[in-house]
């Protein structure tokens, strides 16, 4: 899939990931071990194998989030975001929303 590229240090370095997503790795890491089993994320489906069935991976969902957040203007249209992410732009308003509504979740354990 075309957005894991962002996950090859040999391919794309700290620096353009930042650039790209606003966070370095490391803190990208810990905020998706935050989110990655919220309900928003992974829909409950008890056909699937562990009764989860993700909608879509949890780094796909935060990577959009992160571009949608640190794009500005033109930039942060559908037909801009899905550029490199590989996926269509319909899917990029619903990726957003779920991801804000799992991260503003958390407000109460991590906001002091």
């Amino acid at each position: 899939m075309e957005w894991q590229k962002y996950f090859d240090t040999a391919t794309i370095t700290e620096e353009e990931f930042v650039c790209n997503f606003r966070v370095d790795r490391s803190h990208f890491a810990r905020l998706l071990l935050l989110i990655q089993d919220h309900p928003k994320i992974r829909r409950r489906d008890p056909a699937a194998r562990g009764g989860y069935k993700i909608q879509y991976t949890p780094d796909l969902h935060l990577l959009v989030t992160l571009k949608y957040l640190g794009s500005e203007g033109n930039g942060a249209t559908a037909m801009k975001l899905k550029e490199g992410l590989g996926i269509s732009k319909g899917s990029i308003h619903a990726y957003v929303i779920r991801t804000v509504e799992a991260i503003l979740s958390l407000r109460e354990e991590t906001v002091f």
